[in-house]
């Protein structure tokens, strides 16, 4: 039942379209910066290069995601973050679909 909820949030966000920095909601990247302190610094860092505490335990690199306009030529997939996120994080998350958005909307801000 959760991996059928899961696709279908998934592919929602995929129908959503893609991040644009200038079209990133002020509340949703405030909101979002929170949200990543709560659920992804540990690993990623508050800076999101990948360097967070956590990081040194992770079974897998963590990547850094200021690189991910470029990792995906100018645009962010929502649906590709959701598809990344590892088990135990997507499982943390109580509102997902609303919250890697609102994630997103704050990566959107921190790309190089």
């Amino acid at each position: 039942m959760q991996v059928l909820a899961a696709l279908i949030v998934g592919a929602a966000m995929l129908l959503a379209g893609m991040v644009h920095a200038q079209n990133v909601s002020p509340v949703a990247a405030a909101t979002g910066k929170q949200l990543f302190y709560t659920y992804c610094a540990a690993c990623h860092g508050k800076d999101a290069r990948g360097n967070g505490p956590m990081a040194s335990f992770s079974a897998v690199a963590v990547p850094d995601l200021t690189l991910l306009r470029r990792r995906y030529h100018g645009d962010i997939p929502y649906g590709e973050v959701w598809r990344s996120l590892p088990e135990e994080c997507s499982e943390a998350c109580p509102n997902k679909a609303v919250q890697v958005r609102d994630i997103q909307s704050f990566l959107a801000t921190l790309q190089k």
